[in-house]
């Protein structure tokens, strides 16, 4: 009976061409993965790219606040490599604001950032019928468990600009022009006003409204009303552009601006309420890319993250000054709360007592009152 051949591994020559096989098999397969990975790396526009839309009622290019918030939310995109997708001079109050957020959802939009207070109350019912998809206004107006309010502690840099402005004030009056009535713009006015009356508890802030966001005419108009007939000689403003320091250069009393440091060579120029736009949307998108956007119910972001502060620009605000502004913002970082204490409104009634602190949400959701010490002209 002929010997069965015993089982091995072979000759070497067998093995050679066997290793050689396996090498060859390697070298294809990894020059394949190399060649997917540099075909999707020149082609970022896939499938697997992620979209934001964003809604605002201006135009992108417009100065002022407009543009600052595109400039803000573009850079925060580019820097996580996120698509973003706009509706721009989506006027509130006309429904356009509907026909906006389909048009974005359409466009593949996985989260939605609502550039104005009033659209949330606008698209509520729509945000419900799109559960899959994430939102964020800066209101809690119209809030649902798939849209959250993000906001920026404007009221912080506020408060500082009260204080300065009352530093500088001789008449004992400050003059702030606002355009429309909301619990954000009241908080800022408050904030002033409480910042003013730690330098000069008998100070009087003297409010006046536009009634609109951009009104050149009007803004200007009321600054000359503050400052001729009511005497103040320090100014702010909450308004999309600086047409308030303007008319208060002409007329040659002190403002604080906000927003933007502007660009004025004058001693009355004496700094800005400043925020840093893109740092606000890159927490804002990178929540949304975790999946932790609506998590929460409401976000703030202030002096203490590096996003909000007091620019001072104007060489007249004295050394001592400074430090005085400068320990009001070291008793906020040490979490000494602005809103806190004995505060009274305008008309007589207790919204905080000793020892108390008024909540975000209290403050976000139902601020619809003036400080005592802030009053409206006629």
């Amino acid at each position: 009976m002929p010997k069965l051949p015993k089982l091995g591994l072979g000759t070497d020559r067998q093995f050679r061409l066997l290793r050689l096989a396996v090498g060859v098999l390697v070298t294809l397969l990894m020059l394949a993965i190399i060649t997917v990975m540099l075909f999707r790396a020149g082609n970022p526009v896939n499938e697997q790219v992620r979209k934001v839309g964003f809604i605002i009622p201006g135009e992108i290019s417009d100065p002022g606040w407009y543009s600052l918030q595109y400039q803000g939310i573009k850079k925060a995109c580019e820097s996580f490599g996120v698509q973003l997708l706009v509706q721009q001079n989506v006027k509130e109050g006309t429904g356009q604001s509907r026909k906006a957020l389909r048009s974005l959802a359409r466009a593949g939009a996985q989260f939605i950032y609502l550039g104005h207070h009033s659209y949330p109350a606008e698209v509520r019912d729509l945000v419900l019928q799109m559960p899959r998809l994430s939102f964020a206004s800066s209101t809690s107006l119209g809030q649902t468990r798939n849209l959250t309010s993000y906001f920026v502690r404007l009221y912080q840099a506020r408060y500082l600009a009260g204080a300065l402005a009352a530093l500088r004030s001789q008449s004992g009056v400050l003059g702030y022009v606002a355009g429309e009535e909301s619990s954000a713009v009241n908080i800022g006015i408050n904030a002033f006003t409480l910042g003013a009356q730690r330098i000069n508890p008998d100070i009087q802030v003297k409010v006046a409204w536009t009634g609109d966001w951009d009104n050149t005419v009007r803004e200007q108009e009321l600054t000359r009303r503050l400052v001729e007939e009511n005497g103040a000689d320090v100014v702010t403003y909450n308004q999309n552009e600086h047409w308030v320091a303007v008319a208060a250069e002409e007329l040659g009393v002190d403002y604080i601006s906000y927003q933007e440091v502007l660009p004025f060579d004058s001693k009355h120029n004496l700094g800005a309420v400043m925020c840093r736009w893109e740092l606000y949307y890159k927490d804002v998108v990178q929540r949304f890319l975790k999946g932790e956007v609506n998590a929460i119910k409401h976000r703030w972001l202030g002096i203490e993250d590096g996003v909000v502060w007091l620019e001072i620009v104007s060489p007249s605000v004295s050394a001592h000054q400074r430090q005085i502004l400068g320990r009001m913002q070291l008793e906020i970082l040490n979490q000494n709360f602005i809103f806190s204490g004995d505060i009274i409104d305008n008309k007589g009634v207790r919204h905080c007592s000793k020892n108390q602190t008024i909540s975000d949400d209290a403050l976000l959701e139902r601020t619809d009152y003036l400080v005592a010490g802030a009053r409206v002209i006629d």
